[in-house]
């Protein structure tokens, strides 16, 4: 896993980016994966990484009760 902090036009402050590959170059890798976001870097780590990725699906779930009127 690779991270890397930068500041992207458009968009207020810095973003830092999480790379995860399943090999050691990019020319080997077969998957490559990316977070991104605007927490700041000392607070990403491998364990905030999986914490945060594994409650995306309860994000889109209530996204998507809002959009159809809890219905």
């Amino acid at each position: 896993m690779a991270w890397l902090t930068v500041s992207v036009s458009r968009l207020e402050g810095e973003r830092t980016f999480a790379i995860v590959m399943n090999a050691s170059s990019w020319e080997e890798a077969t998957d490559i994966d990316y977070l991104s976001t605007n927490v700041e870097a000392s607070i990403v780590t491998p364990e905030w990484i999986v914490k945060t990725y594994s409650q995306r699906n309860w994000v889109e779930v209530f996204t998507e009760k809002l959009r159809d009127g809890w219905g």
